[in-house]
């Protein structure tokens, strides 16, 4: 129609290019332009804000020749408000790249539990709501990271059923629920290295016990020991949907 719900832009579109919008549709309609506008704060780096014009803009080759995912990018922007200013770095967004993995490894885990909790629609019409009034408050992004932790936390100890990942994968597209299903394919060339790290740790030949283990780990996939024994899962780094 003549009259936007929603119109974004970046803080630096305030006084020149939007007023300019406003005007020209006003004065063509006679009705209001948009009924809320939602200005982005700048993605920062060291040398000011990331622009092209300043040719210096990360490109997402540029992340992935870091070994850095696409998805992970998206998950550092949503720990910060859109209209809070955000400085890059490739320190930061590993660290947010190691929190996603973490939270898709839970889930990984807990898909696999025998107790998994059955009933398919407990709890996740309170998480939509609860996400749904978290997002309503100005898009507060950061404040649904937190409560999709909480949120994984409470799938883990089957107090919530893992169909409430599904709302914060419809809003967020961090695609949880689909990644924890691609780290937990192993092939089983990998399944039988890890046999025989096992047997090498058992008699003591740790040399050969960690020649495995990167050999295991260049291939691509996270080897985690643990009190049941070692869980391997496949990195995000090659996921493409």
């Amino acid at each position: 129609g003549q009259t936007l719900d929603i119109h974004t832009g970046g803080i630096d579109h305030i006084p020149v290019h939007h007023n300019n919008e406003i005007a020209q549709s006003e004065a063509a309609t006679g009705k209001q332009f948009s009924r809320f506008w939602m200005h982005g704060a700048f993605v920062n780096v060291d040398s000011g804000k990331m622009a092209k014009s300043e040719g210096n803009f990360i490109r997402l080759t540029a992340l992935e020749e870091n070994k850095i995912h696409p998805l992970a990018y998206r998950y550092w922007l949503l720990t910060a408000h859109y209209r809070s200013p955000i400085m890059f770095s490739y320190e930061a967004v590993r660290a947010s790249q190691n929190a996603l993995e973490s939270l898709v490894r839970k889930i990984a885990q807990a898909q696999k539990q025998k107790n998994f909790f059955k009933d398919l629609f407990a709890n996740t019409k309170d998480t939509q709501k609860k996400l749904k009034e978290i997002l309503g408050n100005d898009l507060d992004t950061p404040t649904a990271i937190a409560f999709l932790h909480k949120t994984v936390d409470e799938i883990i100890s089957n107090k919530k059923n893992i169909k409430s990942l599904d709302c914060f994968d419809e809003t967020l597209g961090l695609r949880i629920a689909d990644l924890a299903r691609y780290i937990s394919n192993v092939p089983e060339n990998i399944k039988k290295l890890s046999k025989e790290r096992e047997k090498a740790r058992a008699s003591n030949n740790w040399i050969l016990a960690d020649k495995i283990r990167n050999e295991i780990e260049n291939t691509g996939y996270f080897l985690e020991d643990s009190s049941d024994g070692p869980k391997i899962f496949k990195s995000l780094l090659h996921y493409n949907p």
